[in-house]
């Protein structure tokens, strides 16, 4: 039995805008360079595992960094999330 999934994803140039939006502004998460670097060389785009309000004015994303950093976290204001490109990816998945 299979189920249809959705995915949200970032572009790995829009990645860079954000994390550097965050370090900007102190945030309490972002991407240090080495691993904002390994991504945007080996990815065109990074998947949003899942994202949720981190306070009354910005997100956290929960990334996925592929096998060698499986989970990353960024936090970005609503209005600089609202100024990226953002994607669906639908596959299907084998249901537990």
């Amino acid at each position: 039995m299979t189920k249809d999934v959705k995915y949200e994803y970032i572009d790995t140039q829009d990645l860079k805008w954000l994390n550097k939006r965050a370090i900007a502004k102190n945030k309490n998460h972002y991407l240090p360079d080495n691993i904002l670097n390994y991504l945007v060389w080996n990815y065109k785009a990074v998947i949003v595992k899942f994202r949720f309000l981190h306070n009354e004015k910005e997100w956290r994303l929960v990334l996925y960094g592929g096998d060698k950093y499986e989970t990353l976290t960024l936090d970005v204001d609503f209005q600089n999330m609202n100024k990226v490109q953002k994607g669906v990816l639908k596959k299907q998945k084998e249901a537990a």
